[in-house]
């Protein structure tokens, strides 16, 4: 990827634990607060390229921007990270009864309630409130993204990882977007040397399941789509109605109508 490192990149903080672009050195991105601090930058052209977390990327981009690469798909869904005293093997989930576990949103609280009725769920602004409220010892776990497992969690007792298909994440999650101005078709072409192209079906599924359900509901929904090895598509969804968690499951051997289904066998 020739000169790939004299670009200036933009992007939202926690999105840069996944960047693939290995050339492309932490101190050379410089880190935003929202998609509308990234837009703003790359349309009045402070930088040329954007990096944002497909979970919070509008379905539509302002005039001019345009999605040219994804990233391949990092461990989506999540993990509980347990204090030693909290951690209980004999026990689902391995976490010991009454615990209290910080959440980042309210899907997560309402999932996590489906698991274990005893368990105390608190919510915090992020996952990584969470994380530092876990080390200060006000929370027994906290749940945190697959892909940022810290590494002294890793191969131990203290750690329970959900499986995306039954914890069901947000709409793109694991997922990296790199944007830029439509009419840069040269770096666009440049960029395409880290697009990967199995990632394409599976976040075009999940966002236009996201474009059917109406946008004050977002935050109450969850969607996870995958390919087997059999090349069959299998999506799960999660909402929350009226205070109940409700799943939906459906599966096809083509993406003609995927979504559509889906959406209606939550819906």
């Amino acid at each position: 990827m020739e000169a790939l490192d004299t670009l200036l990149f933009a992007g939202i903080a926690n999105s840069l634990a996944t960047l693939e672009l290995k050339e492309i050195s932490p101190n050379q991105i410089q880190s935003v607060e929202s998609p509308d601090d990234l837009f703003s930058q790359l349309l009045n052209e402070e930088a040329q390229v954007g990096v944002c977390p497909m979970t919070i990327l509008p379905l539509q981009l302002p005039e001019g921007l345009v999605v040219t690469a994804l990233s391949a798909r990092y461990q989506p869904g999540f993990t509980l990270l347990i204090s030693k005293e909290a951690s209980d093997d004999s026990k689902l989930l391995n976490i010991k009864e009454g615990a209290t576990v910080g959440c980042s949103s309210a899907l997560q609280m309402a999932q996590l309630m489906d698991f274990r009725k005893d368990i105390h769920s608190r919510l915090t602004t992020s996952w990584l409130e969470g994380f530092e409220q876990l080390k200060e010892g006000q929370l027994d776990a906290v749940l945190v993204p697959s892909y940022a497992v810290p590494n002294e969690y890793k191969n131990t007792n203290q750690t329970f990882q959900f499986n995306p298909r039954e914890f069901i994440p947000p709409c793109g999650h694991g997922l990296v977007g790199y944007i830029t101005k439509a009419e840069n078709k040269e770096l666009r072409r440049r960029l395409k040397e880290a697009h990967k192209a199995e990632s394409v079906e599976v976040n075009n599924l999940e966002r236009k399941f996201r474009e059917l359900v109406p946008e004050s509901l977002h935050p109450q929904v969850g969607v996870y789509c995958y390919i087997d090895a059999n090349d069959f598509y299998h999506g799960n969804a999660v909402r929350i109605s009226d205070g109940n968690v409700q799943y939906a499951q459906f599966s096809s051997g083509t993406t003609g109508g995927f979504s559509d289904e889906l959406w209606k066998r939550l819906f």
